[in-house]
C-alpha cells in the first residue's frame, strides 16, 4: 500500500534542499556581481562603483581594470561558430576616488577608459577568431593588455586633458571612442566570416549514399535497365581541392549478346552480370560558400566482376572512366574558433556519364546519379580569411 506520508515528507524534504541551494547560489551570484562588473553599453560608469578605500591620502583616485573572458556560440544557419570574447571588468572595492573628484567632467573621463578597454577587447576577440593567432587562448589577452597600457592615444588623452579635468578634450575623446565601438561588432564579424567547407586548408570527408546507373536503351551489348548501388567512400580535402578514393557496390547489367531465343520462342537471359566500381575521384569547386559547393568531378577506376555467367567472377576490366558535376548542399557545420576545428554535413547530387572498355564487350557508355550523405572535419591554423 502506498504510504502518501512518507512521499509528502520526502518530497518536502527535496523541495527545501531545492529552494536553499537556489539560494545559496543566487547569494553567491549577488557577491560576484558587487566584486565587479562588465562592460555594458547599456549602464555607464557611475560614482557609486568605485567603493574602495586608500589609506594613503597621497592617491585620491584609482580605477582598477581587469578582463574576463568566456566562451561564446552564435548560429546563423547553416554554420554554428562557437569563440571566446574578452570583455573588460571595473573591480569596485579596489577601485576608489575622492569626494572632491567627483565632476561630471571626471566620471566621463574613466568612462572613456572603460569604453577603450571594450573597443581593444572587441579587435582581441576578431584578430584571434579569424587568425588563431598564438597556441595559448590567453597569448593575445596579454599582448592587448601590453598595447593598451603603452597606447600612445591613453598617454595623449591623460596629458591632453590634464588627467579628465579639461571637458572639450574628454569630450572628444569619448565621441571618438563611442563612434568606433559602433563600427565593430564581434557578434556581426563571427557571423560574416568566409568559412565554407572548401575554406579551410585541410580537412577529410566520410562519403555514404546511393547510386543509380542507366544504360542507355540503343547500346548494343547491356540491356537498358535502371540499376541500384550502394557508394561509400573517403576524401581528403584542401581549399577547393578534394581528393580521395570510393567504392560502388552492386553495379549489376544484361548482357544482350547472350539472349538466346528457346524452342518455344521465349526469351532465355542467361547472364546476369554484377559488377563493383573502384575508383580515384578528383573534384573541384567552383563555386563554395556557406550553403553550397559546385564543381566538376572526375574519376579514374576499374569495373571489378564478383557475378557472370561467363566465368567473369574475380576479373578487372579498366578503364572505367566518369565525368560529372557534384552540387553539395551544405545542411549543417559547426567552427570551433577557438580549438582549431570545424565540421559539417552536406548532402551531395552528382550527374556523371561514364565510359568503359569491356575486354568481353568493348567500348560501352553509361550515365548516372550519385546521392550521398558526407560528414567531414578539418582541423585549421592560421589565417583561414581568403
Amino acid at each position: 500500500m502506498i504510504n502518501v506520508k512518507l512521499i509528502f515528507k520526502h518530497s518536502f524534504v527535496y523541495f527545501l534542499c531545492v529552494l536553499l541551494f537556489a539560494l545559496i547560489a543566487n547569494s553567491t551570484m549577488a557577491q560576484i556581481n558587487d566584486v565587479f562588473r562588465y562592460w555594458s553599453d547599456e549602464e555607464e560608469l557611475s560614482w557609486k562603483d568605485f567603493h574602495g578605500t586608500e589609506d594613503d591620502t597621497t592617491f585620491c583616485f584609482g580605477m582598477h581594470l581587469g578582463y574576463d573572458q568566456h566562451q561564446e556560440k552564435v548560429m546563423k544557419w547553416p554554420t554554428k561558430f562557437s569563440y571566446w570574447t574578452v570583455t573588460p571588468v571595473i573591480f569596485l572595492y579596489d577601485s576608489y576616488v575622492d569626494d572632491s573628484l567627483k565632476t561630471d567632467c571626471n566620471l566621463k573621463f574613466r568612462q572613456t577608459l572603460f569604453d577603450y578597454r571594450e573597443l581593444n577587447c572587441r579587435k582581441a576577440t576578431l584578430d584571434y577568431s579569424k587568425t588563431l593567432g598564438g597556441n595559448s587562448r590567453y597569448d593575445i589577452l596579454g599582448y592587448y593588455g601590453y598595447q593598451i597600457n603603452k597606447s600612445k592615444e591613453i598617454k595623449d588623452f591623460y596629458a591632453n586633458s590634464s588627467n579628465g579635468t579639461i571637458k572639450d578634450t574628454v569630450d572628444a575623446f569619448y565621441n571618438y571612442v563611442k563612434q568606433e565601438l559602433t563600427s565593430i561588432s564581434v557578434t556581426d564579424s563571427i557571423k560574416n566570416i568566409n568559412y565554407g567547407y572548401y575554406s579551410v586548408p585541410r580537412g577529410f570527408e566520410i562519403v555514404m549514399g546511393a547510386c543509380s546507373h542507366f544504360y542507355p536503351t540503343t547500346n548494343t551489348v547491356f540491356d537498358a535497365e535502371r540499376i541500384g548501388t550502394f557508394l561509400m567512400g573517403m576524401n581528403f580535402y584542401s581549399r577547393r581541392n578534394s581528393y580521395g578514393m570510393s567504392l560502388t557496390l552492386g553495379q549489376r547489367g544484361i548482357s544482350k549478346q547472350t539472349m538466346i531465343a528457346t524452342e518455344d520462342d521465349t526469351i532465355n537471359v542467361n547472364e546476369k552480370i554484377l559488377s563493383n566500381y573502384l575508383a580515384l575521384q578528383y573534384e573541384r569547386k567552383i563555386i563554395d560558400n556557406k550553403y553550397v559547393s559546385v564543381g566538376p568531378v572526375i574519376s579514374l577506376g576499374c569495373v571489378y566482376y564478383t557475378s557472370s555467367d561467363k566465368n567473369k567472377n574475380g576479373e578487372v576490366d579498366f578503364l572505367a572512366f566518369r565525368l560529372g558535376v557534384s552540387a553539395n548542399l551544405h545542411c549543417f557545420s559547426f567552427v570551433n574558433l577557438l580549438d582549431g576545428l570545424a565540421g559539417g554535413n552536406s548532402l551531395r547530387l552528382c550527374p556523371y556519364i561514364q565510359y568503359q572498355r569491356d575486354k568481353d564487350y568493348g567500348k560501352v557508355m553509361s550515365w548516372g546519379l550519385e546521392t550521398t550523405y558526407i560528414f567531414n572535419i578539418s582541423a585549421f591554423h592560421g589565417n583561414m580569411m581568403r
